[in-house]
């Protein structure tokens, strides 16, 4: 692999992997081979309270909020081309563990993976509100 974005992409999606494989206990969880304009995210197999979820997963040094929202938009956009119930978006931390990693998803997401989150009183609105904890506060969501 000669692109070395690519290359740094890929070792932190199969760190990503690797964590959520092992903390889950889902050795399902695996990378996705690029689909183009339909894009399913980067890891799939992972399954929370009975919800298949699509992972997205960024490796950059700075993130602006005009990136973000892009990340953001392209993993709603994964989730739907995947059929799947939820998305995540992963961003590395670089210098940090993946447990360290900074999760994204949606209060519509987050409702569907954790009993704890009520998101009627949202309205429409749950899908648009995002939230953010590590990759571990997640990942203790998704199994309890």
């Amino acid at each position: 692999m000669s692109n070395p974005r690519k290359k740094r992409g890929t070792a932190v999606e199969v760190k990503v992997r690797d964590y959520l494989r092992a903390a889950l206990g889902q050795p399902g969880i695996d990378r996705q081979p690029l689909r183009g304009g339909r894009d399913e995210g980067d890891l799939r197999g992972l399954v929370a309270h009975g919800y298949e979820c699509v992972v997205e997963v960024k490796a950059k040094r700075s993130v602006t909020r005009g990136l973000l929202a892009e990340y953001r938009r392209q993993t709603l956009a994964e989730r739907e081309n995947a059929g799947a119930g939820v998305g995540v978006l992963v961003v590395w931390r670089y210098n940090h563990p993946a447990a360290d990693a900074v999760a994204h998803v949606t209060l519509r997401d987050l409702s569907l993976i954790t009993p704890l989150v009520d998101v009627w009183e949202f309205d429409g609105e749950a899908d648009e509100k995002w939230v953010c904890m590590t990759l571990d506060e997640l990942c203790s969501l998704m199994t309890d």
